[in-house]
């Protein structure tokens, strides 16, 4: 069935599986029927893609601000997540994540400071984090 083929892809949210059902033309009764079935079978999880997506996008060097704005999109509240934010976020490992995002940035602006902290701040990490990371590293920009 759809919501099969459309779990096998990768992880989803419940509302982008809500939505994907409603776009291939299923009615919003099938769609919530389609939603629950899925739920008791335990192939969605809200909380299960909500801790895969963090984990992910941390990996890839994104920072907080900006994972937390893209899991609202998937209509996940992280706020109502049982361990949030202590389990989602280590502090100690965005500084780390926000450091070697300095060290591998190059640049030919005339303030390369300033640059690199507009970067890290586009990648999600706030602007504490952001200073911090720039003046820890050795060489910043």
């Amino acid at each position: 069935m759809k919501t099969e083929r459309l779990i096998n892809v990768r992880d989803r949210s419940t509302k982008e599986l809500a939505d994907r059902l409603r776009q291939a033309g299923f009615s919003e009764r099938i769609a919530q029927a389609e939603l629950a079935r899925a739920r008791k079978a335990g192939l969605v999880d809200d909380e299960r893609f909500c801790r895969l997506y963090v984990s992910g996008k941390a990996h890839l060097g994104w920072g907080r601000n900006r994972i937390v704005r893209e899991i609202r999109r998937y209509g996940i509240e992280l706020e109502q997540m049982e361990g949030y934010p202590e389990e989602f976020f280590d502090a100690d490992e965005e500084l780390a994540r926000a450091c070697a995002c300095v060290r591998s940035f190059h640049t030919h602006s005339k303030n390369p400071t300033a640059a690199c902290l507009r970067r890290l701040v586009n990648r999600g990490f706030p602007l504490s984090v952001a200073r911090q990371a720039l003046s820890l590293v050795d060489g910043s920009p």
